[in-house]
């Protein structure tokens, strides 16, 4: 369907929310550094007849066809894709397993530390016997646990990206030394 002529002067800036054909352009200036990046006016002619979802016109007449709207249009269809779930990349599903490696193992020393404890708690306890204030070594044995566990688990992740890393680029170097084309260059001086 075609639009009215619209007429934009530099004075106002038009934000354009659809995609459109011109079909016909008097000195159309457009800002789309929203979707492109680029900080400069592009002239709108034959030659570059689309205009995309955000972006601006800055000065011009045109008369124009709208082509997307909405999801349709390129603008649409980068905001979905953002906010549609992914797949797991397989280096994602490695860090995941190294880091729950790490953490099971950050439990399982918290778990043997608390135990080494309380059994040399338990054995001094046999050799000078009970004391009250002997239960307060049991809760600080109970923290130092904890405390192990809170330390491994977070540094768990940092430390499977390096390990995840070191061993992706062993098998990079490899195959491009399996596969590696050398070409010698020559200069005519």
């Amino acid at each position: 369907m075609l639009s009215q002529l619209m007429e934009f002067t530099r004075m106002v800036m038009v934000c354009i929310f659809v995609e459109i054909l011109l079909l016909i352009v008097s000195d159309l200036k457009t800002d789309e550094s929203a979707m492109t990046g680029e900080t400069h006016e592009i002239k709108k002619d034959s030659r570059q007849p689309f205009m995309l979802s955000g972006c601006q016109v800055t000065s011009g007449t045109g008369q124009m066809v709208v082509t997307g709207v909405g999801v349709l249009s390129e603008w649409g269809m980068t905001l979905s894709k953002l906010t549609e779930e992914r797949d797991p990349t397989p280096l994602q599903d490695k860090l995941e397993n190294v880091a729950n490696t790490i953490s099971k193992a950050g439990v399982a020393v918290a778990v043997l530390t608390f135990v080494a404890l309380t059994i040399i708690w338990i054995v001094r306890i046999a050799q000078f016997g009970w004391q009250w204030e002997r239960l307060n070594e049991l809760v600080s044995f109970f923290i130092i646990g904890v405390a192990i566990i809170a330390v491994a688990v977070p540094e768990g992740l940092p430390l499977a990206v390096t390990i995840a890393l070191a061993y992706s680029m062993k098998k990079m170097y490899a195959f491009y030394s399996e596969n590696a084309i050398c070409i010698d260059f020559v200069q005519d001086g």
